[in-house]
């Protein structure tokens, strides 16, 4: 592996077809490099993109990769990878290793899962929405679904990076940063409060203190949950849940869009609260009414984009163990 500079960053794209529900970066691959945009997916931990032969319904806007026109893409033997998602969708194919930049760093012999086939989502929705072309995944090693398995992106860039870390700055209904190897204080206000992760199940796994809604007091509550870049709801333990939706007016699952939705806090530790704007839960349906993307998690909780989006989050892994720090964004 190798790197031509210690640091970058790089826009953060919110998806115009899927706003707010796929944020993306530009990735070069491949000699000479071939620029796909792929989904940054801190919940999973595979590097795929759509292969020049990829068989499944894909849409014109959508790239695919030709492994033949570069000169540094070599077939990994036997190599075979297949992963599915909650929500349907999934894909499968080969592999290859080849040379991968982002933000200016580059990484040689990264893993590079090649699709052959990709499924759809259980509603009929395509796996990706345009012009998104594959996912990049910056969970854990351990969850790499390839054979041979393969190592992250992150975990081959991290040696060659200033510091041993990677930060997301995602904006409702705009364009947001990731950045690679420092932290960029012009981005967030305040201090950055860090939590231990629990990355035995491979993912940013971390306990926020509490929460509150709207005005109201700030609640005393562990909620365990991971952090993914990928998902698009936040889900909250049964208790926070039930608080937030009480405190809509005739609240029901499907409600009239210009309804206000109450803001709602978690605790990032210590006396950081992120909030999540009100408008950041609403979700449009099909039939021009609204909804939640807020979820009963039972006993959990995950903290999807509407969480990041009023957020300035540090992913670090060092030598003292993974951590995920939280401020509010500027």
């Amino acid at each position: 592996m190798r790197r031509d500079i210690g640091n970058g960053s790089t826009t953060a794209h919110n998806s115009a077809t899927r706003p707010d529900a796929e944020y993306y970066a530009e990735i070069l691959v491949g000699t000479p490099p071939q620029t796909i945009n792929l989904l940054f997916d801190t919940g999973s931990s595979d590097l795929w993109l759509f292969g020049a032969d990829v068989r499944g319904s894909i849409d014109a806007g959508q790239q695919k990769w030709n492994q033949a026109a570069s000169s540094t893409a070599k077939l990994i033997k036997n190599g075979k990878w297949s992963i599915n998602y909650a929500d349907g969708s999934g894909g499968k194919g080969t592999i290859y290793s080849d040379t991968i930049s982002v933000a200016g760093v580059k990484v040689d012999g990264q893993g590079v899962e090649y699709a052959t086939d990709v499924y759809p989502m259980s509603n009929g929705g395509n796996i990706l929405g345009s012009p998104v072309s594959g996912i990049v995944g910056f969970g854990f090693d351990s969850i790499n679904s390839a054979s041979p398995k393969q190592q992250t992106l992150f975990s081959n860039m991290k040696r060659h990076l200033t510091k041993p870390l990677f930060t997301v700055d995602l904006k409702h209904k705009a364009d947001g940063t990731f950045g690679f190897g420092f932290i960029e204080d012009s981005r967030y206000t305040g201090n950055i409060t860090y939590s231990n992760v629990d990355s035995s199940g491979g993912f940013w796994r971390w306990t926020s203190n509490g929460y509150a809604v709207g005005d109201g007091d700030f609640v005393s509550l562990n909620m365990t949950g991971i952090t993914d870049t990928g998902g698009s709801r936040l889900k909250v333990p049964t208790e926070a849940f039930n608080a937030y939706t009480s405190a809509i007016a005739n609240y029901t699952d499907s409600f009239a869009c210009d309804t206000k939705l109450p803001d709602f806090y978690f605790g990032a530790g210590g006396d950081t609260k992120i909030k999540v704007d009100g408008e950041y839960i609403k979700e449009k349906y099909d039939d021009g009414t609204c909804g939640l993307k807020m979820g009963d998690g039972g006993n959990s909780a995950t903290f999807g984009s509407p969480a990041m989006a009023g957020a300035f989050v540090v992913f670090e892994n060092g030598d003292d163990g993974p951590r995920i720090g939280w401020a509010i964004s500027k």
